[in-house]
């Protein structure tokens, strides 16, 4: 974090890396005890709070510069798998033989975790981000790692509120122990 002089104000410089791209955002102010511009305490708390390498979820208003934020948090529980197949239909725990017409027909995607166990993930309809979501699953390649992140429905149920390619291609290290020759 840093400090910059906008106009006649001072503001809080937070920089994040997407990948190996960096990014410059400024923490709104709100007037002090002192009756002086600090910034968001709440938004600060929050900050301070996240470690190298934590997943945000950051909205920010980009028609200033820097762009200013309006929420970061952390981006929530995320399950990382291998991509399978894209889920067609209302019967989302069939997969389509043939491919949807367009890529926003998706109803969900099957994934395998790395004990090869196959879950199958839903998109909720009503989701205002469903055709989003939909859209991205048309991007991946089966054996790729993605990132999936659930949420609680309105009708109780769990499903796909976000799913993006994961950064880390690789496997998981082997956590069993390494066989012994034999004499």
């Amino acid at each position: 974090m840093s400090q910059q002089t906008i106009g006649k104000d001072n503001f809080t410089i937070v920089n994040v890396k997407k990948y190996f791209q960096a990014f410059t955002f400024q923490v709104p102010n709100v007037k002090g005890a002192d009756n002086k511009p600090a910034p968001l305490p709440a938004m600060m708390d929050n900050i301070s709070a996240f470690k190298p390498g934590d997943l945000l979820e950051i909205e920010a208003d980009s028609s200033l510069k820097p762009p200013r934020l309006r929420s970061i948090q952390p981006y929530g529980d995320v399950k990382r798998m291998r991509f399978s197949a894209i889920v067609h239909g209302s019967d989302a725990s069939q997969p389509a033989s043939a491919p949807a017409s367009r890529p926003s027909d998706a109803a969900g995607l099957k994934a395998i975790a790395d004990d090869d166990a196959t879950s199958t993930f839903t998109i909720d309809p009503a989701s205002k981000t469903a055709h989003v979501v939909a859209g991205k699953l048309s991007t991946f390649k089966a054996g790729q790692y993605i990132l999936i992140r659930m949420k609680t429905a309105d009708d109780g149920g769990t499903v796909l509120a976000d799913v993006r390619l994961s950064p880390r291609q690789t496997p998981p290290p082997s956590s069993a122990p390494a066989s012994q020759p034999s004499e």
